[in-house]
This record gives structure tokens, C-alpha cells and sequence, in this order.
């Protein structure tokens, strides 16, 4: 019997694959940033062409971004097809959040490659476009899951020497166990497994880097678990509890992944959390009974382990300060109505990390009068020299109502 599911993608997830000059938003005091999901979302740089792909298998899917005062039409192509997607409201002022930019819901539960971009026509008049997050929903033979941690016999690490399971941050993986490899090209993970479906689940952030994924000896497909996960922020970030591949609408019988790591630079690594398949197909024995963090805080260590959760460092304390000044900064931000303008800033490595001038810039409208909005109700941040076991320190998000007028002057940000 088949089973819809429906799965949902922030933009740093590793499963998108970025073409152009892409920039991380809500870097410089972007008043708008907490009013998209996870107040995270990119945006192409202004003046140029960009574009964003998605291979999934489903019956439909959903981009979801905003339109506000220089967004550009977009363009979409849908497995070789060029579809029209919805254009930008006619009143530049009109702010829509956590709108749908292309949407498809009679699609045939295949596999599809669904790429949106910025043609020239919109970069030529200094237009851009912003992304939020993706949804698509597909048919799974079962809705029962068993979680493999990755010290299950499933999993099998080679070269074992080129592998730890103690590095710094541990104690934020599912289980307070983990698998890492830094600076070693070619170590592989293996899963081998039943069923129709597997994700592997591991991090993301500034120490992450290239891999690869082959299923059952077929094509390798290319990620990156390398992402600017809280920009502006001092020190190497990451964050746990990521779902760094995914594939459903297999056979029923036995399938083997092999996730190898592809670093090009001394700081890059890969990092295996756990894995989920079919639970009816496969053995639950020794599967980690623990739950599955509902949270995606960030973490930041210092610049003397700007490796992350990639090296084999030892674990200090964390700086709860840091964190609480960015949550006070946040909110005084959000409060202050002065007018004035404000630009936009990187970054999403491995893109660019630049500003755009001020001759290239144009300032973002903030009438918030007309902004239709659902901002997450709450997001945690957990900032520190190291992140073992600590105490995490929350920060609520402010909910915003109606609020008229501009933003104040934002200085610009080198990241």
C-alpha cells in the first residue's frame, strides 16, 4: 500500500545544488530576515544570473520564497520543460513571505529535476529573486521507521583509521554518537540496507565538505555539506540533526550507499549522524531508541578548531554571552523604526562572500505595512568555543505584527 509523506528542505541543505553568485541573506540587519522560515534564505546576487535545482521523485512539489521590492520573473524548467512560473506582485511595495515561486501537484511519481533561475531579462534591471525552503511529496511503502545509528553493523567506515568517533560536538549528534572523517579523500561510509527508502542524517556548516553518494553501483551523484550556517558569526558553525541524503521508490530487496568524502581543503570533512529506512523490511536491533533532536541550533566554536566537528580536538566550555547579546541586538533591531536603507550581504559558501556595492545595490523596501507573513514562532542559536555537553541557551523570536515605516541604516558586513 503506498503511503504519501511529504518532505520539507531548508536552503542550506545539501540535497540543492546552487549555479551563480548566490548570497546568504539577513546578514546586515535585513529587518524581513526573521519572517522566512529557520530566518534563513538566499537570494542572487543583484545584477546577475543564477539558478537552483532539485532532484526529487514525487507527485508534487513546492518552492517557496518571497516577493518583495526587487524581486525579479523568474524562470523554471521541469524535466526539460519550461514552465511559467507565478510573477512578482505589480506593487513593488506589496512584501509576500513564505509564498509558493513555482508549485506542482499533478506530477507523475517519477523521478524530476526541477530547476528555477534569474534570467538575464531580470538581472539586466538589477532584479533578484529569494528563496525559502522546498516541500515535495512522494509514495513510500510503509509509514514505519527504524533509525541506524552509525555505529550500527549496517554502517561500515573504510579506511577505519581515517575515521573517529570522538571529535568536538559529539555530545550534539543523536545519541551522543557519531562518525567523522577530516581531510581524508576517498574515506567512505557504507550502508547497506532493505526497503524502498533510506536518509542519512549527519551536519552541516563552515568544517563540512564535497561527497559523493552511489546507490547500488549506479550513477555517483555530488553534495556538499560545506554551508555558511549562521554568517557574521565569528569561528567555525555547524549544525546537527541534517538530512544530508535521501533517496525512496526503491526495489524492496537489499541496496548498498556508499558516501565517500571528497575534501579540497584541509578544514573539510564529512560527518554520519544515523540513517532511517523501511522499519518493516528491515532488522531493528540494536537501533537507538533515543529521539531525533526536534531543534536545529547552531553551533560555533572557536577559530583554534575552526575544523569543527571534523577534528579530534578536546571539548571546552561554551560562551552562553554571545549568544545572548545576538538575541538582545536581534530584538532592539527589529524594534528600531527610523528610516532609512539597507543592503544585503553573503553569504552561502561555497559561493561567493562578498557585499554588493553600493553603485549595484538597490535598497530593499520595508513596507511592512502590505507584508504578508508567517514567521517561525521560535529558533534556538547556541554559540561557544566548543559544543559538548552544555546547557543550550534559547533565544525566542520575536513575533512580529504589522509595523510601518523603514529600518535603520545597516552598516555593510565583510564576512
Amino acid at each position: 500500500m503506498a503511503n504519501s509523506v511529504t518532505h520539507k528542505i531548508d536552503v542550506t541543505s545539501p540535497l540543492l545544488q546552487y549555479n551563480g553568485n548566490w548570497l546568504r541573506g539577513g546578514t546586515d540587519g535585513d529587518l524581513e530576515q526573521i519572517r522566512y522560515d529557520q530566518f534563513t534564505f538566499v537570494y542572487c546576487s543583484i545584477g546577475d544570473t543564477c539558478s537552483i535545482s532539485l532532484t526529487f521523485r514525487g507527485t508534487e512539489v513546492h518552492a517557496i520564497g518571497a516577493f518583495r521590492g526587487d524581486s525579479g520573473a523568474i524562470q523554471a524548467q521541469l524535466d526539460d520543460q519550461s514552465v511559467d512560473p507565478p510573477p512578482p506582485p505589480d506593487d513593488p511595495n506589496q512584501l509576500v513571505f513564505q509564498q509558493s515561486l513555482f508549485s506542482r501537484t499533478d506530477l507523475a511519481d517519477t523521478a524530476h529535476t526541477l530547476t528555477l533561475s534569474l534570467p538575464s531579462s531580470s538581472a539586466a534591471v538589477n532584479k533578484t529573486v529569494d528563496f525559502d525552503y522546498y516541500n515535495w511529496t512522494s509514495t513510500v511503502n510503509s509509514l514505519v521507521d527504524v533509525r541506524f545509528q552509525d555505529d550500527h553493523p549496517a554502517f561500515v567506515y573504510d579506511p577505519p583509521a581515517g575515521w573517529t568517533t570522538s571529535f568536538v560536538g559529539l555530545a550534539r549528534f543523536d545519541g551522543g554518537t557519531g562518525h567523522s572523517t577530516s581531510n581524508t579523500p576517498g574515506a567512505s561510509a557504507t550502508l547497506t540496507f532493505k526497503g524502498d527508502r533510506a536518509a542519512v542524517y549527519g551536519s552541516i556548516g563552515s568544517g563540512g565538505g564535497p561527497f559523493t553518494a552511489q546507490l547500488d553501483g549506479a550513477t555517483v551523484q555530488s553534495f556538499t555539506t560545506l554551508r555558511d550556517v549562521s554568517p557574521g558569526v565569528s569561528g567555525a558553525t555547524y549544525v546537527t540533526n541534517q538530512m544530508i541524503y535521501y533517496v525512496d521508490g526503491l526495489s524492496d530487496g537489499a541496496h548498498t550507499l556508499v558516501l565517500t568524502s571528497q575534501p579540497s581543503a584541509t578544514t573539510q570533512g564529512l560527518a554520519i549522524d544515523y540513517a532511517i529506512v523501511d522499519g518493516t523490511a528491515n532488522n531493528a536491533s540494536r537501533a537507538a531508541p533515543s529521539p531525533v533532536p526536534q531543534n536545529n541550533d547552531t553551533v560555533v566554536l572557536s577559530r583554534s578548531h575552526a575544523a569543527g566537528i571534523f577534528s579530534t580536538t578536546g571539548m571546552v566550555s561554551l560562551l552562553l554571552l554571545v549568544s545572548l547579546g545576538y538575541g538582545i541586538a536581534l530584538r532592539r533591531r527589529i524594534q528600531l523604526l527610523s528610516a532609512g536603507s539597507q543592503t544585503r550581504c553573503s553569504v552561502l559558501l561555497p559561493f561567493d562572500t562578498r557585499c554588493d556595492e553600493p553603485s549595484s545595490l538597490r535598497p530593499r523596501p520595508n513596507a511592512m505595512a502590505s507584508a504578508v507573513f508567517s514567521p517561525s514562532p521560535t529558533s534556538g542559536l547556541n554559540t561557544g568555543s566548543q559544543p559538548p555537553a552544555y546547557e543550550q541557551v534559547h533565544i525566542e523570536a520575536p513575533r512580529l505584527e504589522r509595523i510601518r515605516g523603514k529600518g535603520p541604516t545597516a552598516a555593510r558586513s565583510e564576512v
